[in-house]
């Protein structure tokens, strides 16, 4: 091989090595830019663990830090910027709902879920108040919680990748923020929703009694009735009469 041709070469080889760097530049950018930073807020450890263990078994999160109090936390947003804090309600030296409150006077711009075992009305309302995307009662499944996550993710997506919405986006942020309130004042809990509404979209155009499908979800009458009424009224399941019972008419549902 002749020096002109082995220089060529090697100029050749340096320009792969320098596109093949620029690539994975490339990608590690989009890599970053796509991870979702998290840090707990949580004083009981073995309740920490639970969290992060469940964070990282999301997709493109990294659990940053776990925190034991409020302080660590806020000490810790003055350094780094933090996507999502996931926070307990009670702990000692200040409680999560106080928390959001600074977090929200400094304009850090941090997404949150409350992981907590308030659930009275009140310390629910101050929290959706104050923007949480959801809000987990202990104790609670991975699929609660990644569900949690999920909903982040999307909310994380459209208002970090794109610089104008779409009337279409901004509809869909609104109504899964008017509907995630509406489960939450009205006591809804989205595991037991979504098990009914599979359910009812399982027996397809049949339609059953409150007692029947108690029966056979395992769930009481009651619950079921609330949660019936409930999908109707947004506009997910029908209620119609059955008059043919020989004695009082029964309420039956089914899905629409």
């Amino acid at each position: 091989m002749s020096r002109q041709s082995g220089d060529r070469n090697r100029r050749r080889r340096r320009k792969q090595l320098y596109r093949d760097r620029y690539r994975e530049n490339i990608a590690e950018e989009y890599i970053m830019t796509r991870m979702i930073n998290v840090v707990i807020v949580e004083d009981d450890p073995m309740v920490a663990e639970i969290n992060r263990k469940y964070a990282e078994m999301t997709e493109d999160v990294i659990v940053r830090k776990v925190c034991t109090g409020p302080q660590e936390a806020l000490a810790l947003l003055k350094e780094q910027p933090v996507d999502l804090l996931i926070v307990d309600e009670y702990m000692p030296d200040m409680n999560g709902l106080d928390l959001l409150e600074k977090v929200k006077q400094a304009g850090y711009r941090c997404g949150s879920i409350m992981v907590t075992a308030a659930n009275d009305r009140a310390t629910v309302e101050h929290a959706l108040k104050l923007g949480v995307t959801d809000y987990l009662v202990k104790p609670f499944t991975y699929e609660r919680f990644s569900q949690a996550m999920e909903r982040f993710r999307r909310r994380y997506d459209l208002l970090n990748t794109e610089e104008s919405l779409t009337q279409k986006q901004i509809d869909t942020l609104i109504a899964a923020d008017q509907s995630r309130q509406e489960e939450y004042t009205k006591g809804i809990n989205t595991e037991t929703l979504r098990k009914l509404e599979e359910y009812l979209i399982r027996i397809g155009p049949d339609s059953m009694s409150s007692d029947e499908i108690a029966q056979a979800t395992g769930f009481s009458n009651v619950t079921v009735r609330r949660y019936m009424n409930y999908l109707v009224e947004k506009g997910k399941a029908e209620c119609v009469t059955d008059y043919k019972t020989g004695g009082r008419p029964r309420l039956h549902y089914k899905a629409l």
